[in-house]
């Protein structure tokens, strides 16, 4: 597929370009035409600015739909990543940067729980976009700082106990 989509892509690009082009050359025929009195037939440049609006809108929604393509397939290679054989802690660092790098995300932790005490707090994987590990920041008395980062307990908590991402 991802050997058809430039083709596809260059194929609708061309179609847009050769729609815009007859729209112009239209507009100018229609002036030729009105200088001696005649007309293009009714709707004619109507009907074809309403399948230039058509064609852009399905370049859009290719577009949207390979976009969507793609993340589908870094989420399937992920669940293949984390059902491998390869040690926790690798999987962790490559799901990560998977997730900051479909979300568009600024940093990202992956906290886990520990199995003595069930608490969240064992704080396996902290990172920024750019894949640096993130350092030490302040001693905010409701984080977690002693792994080299400061992340809001409460806010891990909620997400832990709703399943939902919270946008801080």
């Amino acid at each position: 597929m991802s050997e058809q989509t430039p083709s596809t892509n260059d194929q609708v690009r061309k179609i847009q370009k050769r729609t815009a082009d007859l729209i112009d050359l239209m507009r100018s025929q229609r002036e030729m035409l009105n200088q001696r009195g005649m007309n293009l037939p009714s709707g004619s440049l109507d009907n074809l600015r309403t399948l230039k609006r058509r064609v852009d809108g399905l370049s859009k929604h290719m577009g949207n739909s390979i976009m969507e393509l793609q993340s589908l397939r870094a989420l399937a290679n992920t669940t293949a990543l984390i059902n491998s054989a390869l040690d926790t802690d690798t999987v962790l660092n490559q799901v990560i940067d998977t997730v900051l790098n479909l979300t568009g995300a600024e940093r990202g932790y992956i906290v886990l729980k520990n199995r003595e005490t069930g608490e969240l707090d064992e704080f396996r994987v902290a990172r920024g976009m750019d894949q640096e590990v993130l350092g030490a920041r302040g001693d905010d008395p409701d984080s977690n700082s002693n792994s080299g980062y400061i992340v809001s307990r409460t806010i891990v908590n909620e997400v832990a106990k709703t399943g939902e991402p919270i946008l801080t």
